[in-house]
């Protein structure tokens, strides 16, 4: 019932646009494009890991990470080693690798998974059929092996507000609620 309901909403929401809009962008609208060209969905989930933090060292060890073949950790340091990366990662862990900050090479940026538009709830356009206020659900998907680092923060499936304003006959994202 309420698959039939937000597939309604989408499809009744496509025709509104399409008719607010002309020529190819007519033929061509699909909110659900819209909204995921528009506020980058999907996208990476990302987690800053510094390699030479201890802290850091003991959750990927303790998550068993190492024994997973993601990371290597050294236990030990000398003092001439001070400040080397305790947290190397292997080749199978490097592809959950996303950035190295270029300013600190010890500090990098994780994948932990995958934020990704579920579904559109509702709409609603003023008068002038030329401001769009909609509420969507984004998802979590693709979890990582590093999504352990992030997970307490996110619930499975998350509420969201977006807006879209017509310029120049486009519909474009409103960086915050339109006024009008």
């Amino acid at each position: 019932m309420f698959r039939f309901l937000n597939l309604s909403l989408s499809c009744l929401l496509i025709c509104l646009l399409a008719g607010c809009q002309s020529g190819a962008e007519e033929k061509a609208t699909d909110f659900h494009t819209l909204i995921s060209e528009a506020y980058n969905y999907p996208r990476p989930i990302l987690h800053s890991l510094y390699l030479t933090d201890p802290r850091n060292a003991k959750k990927l060890m303790d998550a068993g990470l190492e024994e997973q073949g993601y990371v290597t950790i050294r236990k030990k340091l000398t003092m001439a080693e001070a400040g080397k990366p305790l947290i190397t990662f292997t080749p199978e862990g490097e592809k959950f690798i996303h950035s190295t900050d270029q300013a600190n090479p010890n500090r990098v940026e994780v994948i932990a998974a995958t934020l990704t538009l579920k579904e559109i709830n509702a709409f609603e356009m003023n008068d002038k059929q030329d401001r769009l206020t909609f509420s969507y659900t984004v998802e979590i998907t693709d979890e990582t092996p590093f999504a352990f680092l992030s997970k307490p923060r996110w619930s499975k499936d998350m509420n969201r507000k977006g807006y879209f304003e017509k310029v120049e006959g486009k519909w474009v994202k409103a960086p915050k609620p339109p006024k009008d």
